[in-house]
């Protein structure tokens, strides 16, 4: 049985304009009242998914950051420090064309970037820091080493008094992948990464929100 859904916001919850379907809107908060928790994890930063979370009517516990920063119940705990994160980023930029996220100024534990260049040469630059670098379809993400959304739904359900078999999972790139640990409900969009829908127990026909819609009829949780 499901008592916890933990989501990604961007590209899951969100088509790639960052449009939100008014039906998962309405899904989430009627799955919401039959008393399961509905958690988001997302590479973004804490206000804004406060923000998100409040305008869509949710409850559930917030990973930030890629599980560098959580919000449960009325208190924030933070796992990591964005020292590492940002040294690397200012080698980085010494030979590199990157730009910054207007976000970056409310990061505490990682840093994000979009970057024109070679992807690969720019990740040997970071190799010399305990970072790696995470794409999320949005922006790269330095992170700290174990700084993941497996960390995060590990760490929710360590918080939470659920089992890892009663917890769902949904995301769709790359950074989303560390969420798929063993034992809990896999799920994965028709616009996913090919990696999530190899590691996924369903694959939703639809995408996006309607994608989701369909997810959480599949497992009985809207009729």
């Amino acid at each position: 049985m499901i008592r916890k859904i933990i989501l990604d916001i961007d590209g899951t919850l969100t088509d790639m304009d960052l449009k939100v379907d008014p039906e998962i809107i309405d899904s989430l908060r009627y799955v919401q009242r039959q008393g399961i928790s509905i958690d988001l994890c997302s590479g973004n930063v804490l206000p804004v998914m406060m923000g998100i979370r409040n305008i869509l009517g949710l409850k559930g516990y917030l990973a930030a950051e890629n599980g560098g920063i959580f919000y449960a119940k009325g208190s924030i705990r933070k796992d990591f420090s964005n020292e590492a994160p940002l040294a690397a980023f200012e080698l980085i930029k010494k030979y590199f064309n990157v730009t910054e996220p207007v976000t970056n100024r409310w990061r505490e534990t990682s840093i994000a970037f979009n970057c024109s260049g070679d992807i690969e040469t720019l990740k040997s630059f970071a190799k010399e820091f305990p970072v790696s670098i995470q794409y999320s379809k949005f922006a790269y993400h330095i992170l700290n080493k174990n700084q993941d959304k497996g960390h995060a739904v590990n760490a929710i359900i360590e918080m939470s008094s659920v089992m890892a078999d009663e917890v769902l999972v949904c995301g769709d790139s790359e950074n989303d992948l560390p969420m798929y640990i063993d034992s809990v409900h896999r799920a994965a969009l028709s616009n996913s990464d090919d990696r999530l829908k190899e590691r996924a127990d369903y694959v939703s026909v639809d995408k996006f929100g309607k994608g989701l819609v369909e997810i959480l009829r599949f497992h009985d949780l809207i009729e």
